[in-house]
């Protein structure tokens, strides 16, 4: 049994990342009593969690397959996943065969991203370029989204996936959010309110909700990405940027 340790910024990427796993034949771990037990002592024992009863159990999100075990966690931002893996990777009795690193490169440069992962994860042999691990062993290696090159996140991945597989959604999404002024004060009362849709990443986050809020009304984006053809459909699944991040878990969980 290969088992591979993936550790993401939030939710989200867990279920994409999931999504992708799910091709390659792995299912969702529900019950503990099906879980490798390599992995169980990442499973919290008490709660709540640092006496905080507001705050979300850390507990990673398990796939398997015949072959393969993995963990998908979400270290909640990008300043946490350097602590959360080698906290989480401290925990084991042995490190896994592979170590997968999944981030947003938001509004910057995908190689001052990839560089301030390297600079904070030294330990880790991450290969000459982001979506290449290295050899070393624990074999590693960092995807920055949405495709390695362009400023962006998951959602910019998601919405070219919608393009193909929702495009009347997507158009009427943007039909609506595009044309929307942050700076609007009969709209947004305050800076708090305009904040999120104000960022370079908002718009695209938000017609990306707004198909999601349709495709499972009440529902988070997280649950659209689980249930609905975002990351499953063929012509999705064709999109060169969603190819390269099928080819990048699949490298890592391959020998």
């Amino acid at each position: 049994m290969r088992r591979i340790y993936f550790v993401t910024e939030g939710p989200h990427d867990v279920e994409a990342l999931g999504r992708l796993l799910s091709t390659l034949g792995a299912n969702r771990v529900q019950n503990i009593d099906q879980l490798d037990a390599f992995w169980k002592r990442l499973v919290p024992r008490i709660f709540p969690h640092e006496g905080d009863l507001l705050r979300r159990v850390p507990v990673p999100v398990f796939f398997q397959a015949e072959a393969f075990s993995v963990a998908v966690h979400s270290a909640i931002g990008i300043s946490e996943i350097s602590r959360v893996t080698r906290a989480s990777l401290a925990n084991l009795d042995e490190p896994p065969a592979a170590v997968g690193v999944v981030v947003d490169a938001d509004d910057r440069s995908t190689t001052v991203v990839w560089n301030e992962i390297l600079a904070e994860m030294s330990e880790f042999d991450f290969g000459q370029a982001p979506g290449q691990p290295g050899v070393s062993e624990p074999r590693a290696g960092v995807f920055v989204l949405p495709n390695n090159e362009d400023r962006g996140t998951l959602e910019t991945l998601l919405l070219s996936c919608g393009e193909k597989v929702y495009p009347e959604l997507i158009a009427s999404a943007r039909a609506w959010i595009e044309p929307l002024d942050p700076m609007n004060n009969t709209i947004f009362a305050n800076a708090k309110e305009r904040k999120y849709l104000a960022k370079p990443a908002g718009k695209v986050k938000a017609v990306v909700a707004t198909v999601a809020s349709v495709l499972r009304p009440g529902r988070s984006v997280q649950v659209s990405i689980q249930d609905n053809r975002w990351l499953s459909d063929p012509e999705a699944m064709s999109i060169p940027e969603v190819a390269a991040f099928q080819a990048f878990v699949s490298s890592l969980i391959n020998d």
